[in-house]
Parts: C-alpha cells; sequence; structure tokens
C-alpha cells in the first residue's frame, strides 16, 4: 500500500509514472464504449443466432456469434484477417 492507503502493483519511480487516458475497441452490436458498458451493467446479451452475415452450414460453427456494427470500417487487410470471415 501506498502513502494514500491505495494498492501498488509495482514500485514506480517519480517521474516514471503513466496514466492510461483512453481505451478503445469494436464489441457486438455496440457503437461506443459508453454503449459497451451500458449494455453490460444491463447484462445484454450481444450475441446473436441471426444470420445477417453468412449462413450457418457446418455443424462445427456455432450458432450464436457477436457481429459488430459498420464492418465495412474494419480494416480486414491491416489486421490480416480475409475480409470475407
Amino acid at each position: 500500500m501506498n502513502s494514500n492507503g491505495k494498492s501498488v502493483l509495482i514500485d514506480v519511480e517519480p517521474g516514471d509514472e503513466i496514466v492510461i487516458s483512453g481505451i478503445a475497441g469494436r464489441f457486438p452490436d455496440t457503437d461506443n464504449m459508453k454503449q459497451l458498458q451500458e449494455n453490460l451493467f444491463k447484462k445484454v446479451d450481444l450475441g446473436s443466432d441471426d444470420c445477417r452475415r453468412w449462413q450457418h452450414e457446418h455443424p462445427d460453427i456455432p450458432k450464436r456469434s457477436g457481429k459488430v456494427n459498420n464492418i465495412e470500417k474494419f480494416d480486414a487487410e491491416y489486421f490480416d484477417v480475409p475480409f470475407n470471415q
């Protein structure tokens, strides 16, 4: 514990402290982090069994999945993922 009574995971030299001041991500049926927070607090099921992206024909493919909004904005090439996945 530090002098403020808070738990400290590691000792950091003065001047070497860091701050995480933002976060980003893509989550199923969620447009931003605030909406994700609201959905999680409300225990919203973000998975679905709809076929809006592909048909579920193979027995090894789960019937339910999470699908991100605005898929056309996903940079598949950057992440080396075939766009049709």
